[in-house]
């Protein structure tokens, strides 16, 4: 499967401006106590807001900056639109005598609507929010905290999307930093070669399955057969020092290390010091992930219909 083919597997169709106020795109990013963070994070919710303008576009992290999740959707400007409530009902009038019947004309084409066509608004109820966890794994943040805090906002219609790892954008992305800090696409062929992709690491059996598909993705975008070996820097096996060093042992001495992380902080700073060769940075505002982000939104926001605020404690995040 090629480059293009890639990027294409799982595109939705395109959109266009919603005649309402659409649903916010509430990004939840992690947070880090590295200064670098979070201008990194805003850089890619503007590159969100450049491919959809018309979008709210917020931000909420789980810990260590500011905004915290909670205060953003405590913000009265995520609150139902008054515009967009169904008006009341009416009661109807006397009725009336009907008139002579008409002879009807000739039949006309009868057209089922398509399975895939979209509804109109009233169908299924919004939600106000789309949290899209800036995570790669469906581990503890995204089954438990993001939940909490949606149940924590009860005047909210909240749904949580899919974090962004296992998507052909994110490998996209992935094979971009790697170019920029070096990478060759003669290296890939090179027997002494090969690739350690860095994630945060999780208890999760999701969250690794996640990580090796992003590494199968990552392996076939680069070709010549190239090792792309998952590993993380925190609760999970291997660590990327045990990863470079067991490729190292098998003769590919010349390791590059992909940072699967959104922005600077502890764990990609942990990654890139265990690189013996290249050392990418960090996704950041890449366009493929700005793209991933809005696929995430967008699959959400097409998975059915939204969990009533009484009933979202019990709402899991989207798998």
């Amino acid at each position: 499967m090629d480059a293009a083919t890639l990027d294409r597997a799982g595109a939705g169709p395109p959109w266009a401006a919603p005649a309402g106020r659409p649903p916010a795109l509430v990004a939840v990013a992690h947070g880090s106590r590295d200064p670098r963070a979070l201008p990194t994070v805003r850089a890619l919710l503007d590159a969100v807001r450049a491919l959809r303008p018309w979008l709210p576009v917020r931000l909420g992290h789980i810990e260590l900056n500011e905004p915290l999740l909670d205060r953003t959707l405590a913000d009265p400007a995520l609150a139902p639109d008054p515009a967009l409530a169904p008006g009341p009902e009416t009661t109807p009038g006397p009725e009336t005598t009907p008139g002579p019947a008409t002879t009807p004309g000739p039949a006309t084409a009868h057209h089922e609507p398509a399975p895939d066509a979209v509804r109109p608004p009233e169908a299924v109820p919004a939600p106000d929010a789309v949290l899209v966890p800036l995570l790669y794994g469906p581990g503890h943040h995204v089954r438990h905290d993001l939940p909490r805090a949606a149940a924590r906002a009860p005047h909210l219609r909240v749904r949580t999307a899919e974090p962004l790892g296992g998507d052909p954008l994110l490998a996209r992305a992935l094979h971009a930093r790697l170019s920029e800090a070096g990478w060759r696409p003669g290296d890939a062929a090179r027997p002494d070669t090969a690739v350690v992709l860095a994630a945060a690491g999780s208890r999760d059996p999701g969250s690794a399955a996640a990580v090796r598909r992003t590494a199968r993705l990552l392996a076939a975008r680069l070709g010549g057969g190239v090792p792309v070996v998952a590993a993380y820097t925190s609760a999970a096996a291997p660590g990327v020092p045990e990863a470079v060093a067991a490729l190292t042992a098998r003769g590919r001495p010349r390791i590059a290390v992909a940072s699967c992380f959104t922005a600077p902080g502890l764990f990609a700073t942990r990654a890139a010091e265990a690189a013996p060769w290249l050392a990418a940075a960090p996704l950041g505002p890449h366009p493929a992930l700005a793209e991933l982000v809005l696929r995430r939104y967008d699959q959400a926001l097409a998975a059915g219909p939204v969990v009533h605020p009484a009933d979202q404690r019990r709402q899991p995040a989207c798998r």
